[in-house]
């Protein structure tokens, strides 16, 4: 396994650091799976897992997309959470992409929303992605939390044309390890919501990209795709972008089956 170590454990979740990685969310996989077949382990994942690296070197965002990141300069983190049975996907989703939202909030001067459905933006510029996937380890279901933050990189490749970091925004250096902190505590704190009547709903669709507007949509047609505008007015209880055409129609489309074109 790639170089890994423990820091500490903090609001109950165990951190463990890697001076590079080709990716913290194939780490984090790695090591929840070599806890699983440890004999010493009490169960699989007594606290949240955080794995993060500040130089990871094949990060892997939505659609098997790359996540460029500069060596020391951006935040790579994953997060192993184990589902309980009550808790509903969408919503954990929901909530855990409000976490890195509300940690952003707080060392950013712009606004910030969620473009559908887990990136983080700056007005129109990408500051953050998010990967959610699902995986059954011994018998457990087991969510996997990827977040990649752009901090204080300055220079993005010529393809990345709506990238951003906090330092672009402010003008200054940001402390990484402030972010990695604040974020660790947010995703603490979210997870515990997730047992209240907190209305993650009405807090998500608050903090959408492009709510009320006009937005083009590639809609999977066959072998490609084909573009059409609509206005977004919600996503729905099941993770679906609800949309409206010039008909007045409603119509809903699950993430995969269309993309929102930037």
């Amino acid at each position: 396994m790639e170089d890994i170590q423990f820091e500490q454990l903090y609001s109950e979740v165990e951190i463990y650091f890697s001076n590079q990685c080709k990716s913290t969310q194939s780490l984090c996989k790695l090591l929840v799976q070599n806890k699983a077949n440890s004999p010493y382990a009490p169960s699989l994942l007594v606290n949240p897992i955080a794995v993060y690296s500040l130089n990871q070197t094949n990060g892997i965002g939505q659609k098997n997309n790359q996540w460029h990141s500069e060596n020391g300069k951006n935040l790579a983190i994953t997060f192993a959470i184990s589902i309980q049975k009550h808790w509903n996907l969408i919503e954990l989703n929901k909530m855990l992409t409000l976490s890195v939202l509300h940690t952003i909030q707080k060392f950013s001067h712009l606004p910030i929303s969620i473009k559908w459905p887990n990136d983080i933006f700056a007005l129109d510029e990408k500051l953050s992605g998010i990967l959610f996937e699902i995986q059954n380890i011994n018998n457990q279901k087991v969510a996997f939390f990827g977040v990649g933050i752009n901090i204080n990189q300055t220079d993005f490749p010529q393809n990345l044309v709506s990238a951003t970091s906090l330092f672009q925004i402010n003008q200054i250096e940001t402390n990484i390890h402030s972010v990695l902190m604040s974020l660790i505590e947010n995703v603490h704190v979210h997870l515990q919501k997730l047992n209240t009547q907190f209305e993650i709903h009405a807090n998500f669709q608050k903090y959408l990209w492009k709510l009320n507007e006009i937005i083009t949509l590639r809609i999977a047609d066959g072998e490609g795709f084909k573009l059409e505008k609509f206005k977004l007015i919600d996503v729905d209880f099941e993770g679906r972008i609800m949309l409206e055409n010039d008909n007045g129609d409603q119509l809903k489309f699950h993430h995969g089956q269309a993309f929102i074109d930037l």
